[in-house]
């Protein structure tokens, strides 16, 4: 099983290692043979957590500035539903 990133215009995104395997390059056009409709999957990757669970993460910290990477580690944290509110 491969997964792909669908992006916000609906492109999907090919790991490179994929690419290679298939023998597709940026701007080739590949067929993709859907199933029946009832076979495709009834749900997508959901998020475990949610963007408000960050809201007052770093109160704690208030005295002095954020750095980006405490910035990423804490969005990832509520995108994995680590943090509760």
């Amino acid at each position: 099983m491969v997964r792909v990133t669908i992006g916000i215009r609906g492109q999907v995104t090919l790991d490179p290692d994929l690419m290679e395997e298939l023998g597709v390059k940026p701007g080739d056009e590949i067929d993709i043979e859907v199933p029946a409709r009832s076979d495709l999957p009834k749900s997508a990757n959901e998020p475990k957590g949610s963007v408000v669970a960050l809201r007052g993460l770093f109160a704690h910290k208030a005295n002095r500035p954020v750095s980006i990477e405490e910035m990423n580690e804490a969005v990832a944290a509520g995108w994995a539903g680590e943090v509760k509110l």
